[in-house]
């Protein structure tokens, strides 16, 4: 299932991508803004396969990839028995006391990652779409990717729509797996997965992944608790799994990876969030791969930092005009 958003039209075109760019039959509605309402006649229409569903990248050079784990202190990461993001951490430049800039619910937290601005600036402030955000003015760093160098292949895997509004259709790909609809913990297997089979047999420059049930879990058992220390510790699994595809690839001698990751709010011992205690702003900063100042620790990261992160390995400046609110923080000093 893929989607995305008129922003009020009532006439004119929107482009939408199907997951994987399967070979198929599919069915396009028209709903009404928070609903399933068919305002129109659904379309049925057919994708053929190409003789080379892959992506055409450079097979080398600078790429990045940003892995996003909803909800997660880093007190439970610390608790939770994680070697694959333990060895990021002690081969990159990680920060464990950052904080959020937002309001502490996902939306607010994933925009400022996604565009490297605070909510003054994006006007985020809760979970629930607005045509009124101003992903326009404050795109995602992938968008921002695609318009200053179009030959980057661009890609997002995730399960929840909100991505759909802050990260365009203009990028190359994108992957959706309605976690509303399979679940949550079925969407993070189908994420891995896919993002595991593009890793390995495809050729993106810039990957945002994105991983939710470590939310849903901590709600219930709260931040530090046993079963969602099991919830992180199956997702650090999943990120070994990425890690070895990326060092997997043919042309990997070639390549000079960036591999962040981030959360978009901690949460109260009780698995709460939404307030501004310092437990829920508590968050972590990752920066690892040959592109991150290996082995070091770096304070005042917040989620406007992986933005910046990423487009100054990528592009190898931050243009002013960005307006961006984050600075790029344990990069390698060959970026």
């Amino acid at each position: 299932m893929s989607w995305n958003y008129t922003d009020g039209r009532v006439n004119g075109t929107v482009s939408i991508y199907t997951p994987m760019a399967l070979a198929g039959n599919y069915v396009a509605h028209l709903l009404a803004n928070g609903g399933y309402c068919n305002i129109a006649d659904p379309e049925t229409f057919t994708i053929v396969a190409s003789p080379n569903g892959s992506l055409s990248g450079s097979g080398g050079g600078k790429k990045v990839i940003f892995i996003g784990i909803d909800g997660v202190r880093p007190d439970a990461l610390a608790l939770a028995n994680t070697p694959n993001l333990d060895y990021l951490i002690a081969n990159g430049a990680y920060d464990g006391n950052a904080t959020t800039n937002s309001a502490t619910f996902s939306g607010p937290g994933f925009a400022d990652i996604t565009t490297g601005v605070t909510v003054y600036k994006h006007g985020v402030n809760s979970n629930t779409y607005d045509p009124s955000f101003n992903f326009k003015n404050w795109p995602s760093w992938l968008d921002i990717m695609e318009r200053e160098n179009p030959s980057l292949n661009t890609v997002c895997v995730t399960s929840w729509g909100f991505f759909h509004a802050a990260i365009s259709y203009r990028i190359d790909r994108r992957v959706m797996h309605n976690g509303y609809d399979i679940g949550w913990d079925t969407a993070d297997l189908r994420i891995k997965n896919d993002a595991k089979n593009i890793l390995s047999h495809d050729d993106p420059d810039a990957m945002f992944v994105y991983f939710e049930n470590t939310d849903e879990v901590g709600h219930i058992y709260g931040a530090t608790g046993q079963k969602t220390l099991d919830e992180i510790e199956l997702i650090d699994g999943y990120i070994g799994e990425l890690v070895s595809a990326i060092e997997g690839r043919a042309t990997f001698a070639t390549e000079d990876w960036l591999i962040l990751v981030g959360t978009d709010h901690g949460r109260t011992d009780a698995g709460d969030h939404g307030g501004t205690s310092p437990d829920e702003k508590w968050i972590f900063y990752l920066a690892g791969g040959t592109g991150s100042d290996q082995g070091t620790s770096v304070t005042g990261a917040s989620n406007v930092t992986h933005a910046a992160s990423a487009l100054m390995h990528m592009l190898g400046s931050i243009d002013p005009s960005w307006g961006l609110d984050g600075q790029p923080k344990g990069l390698s000093t060959n970026n």
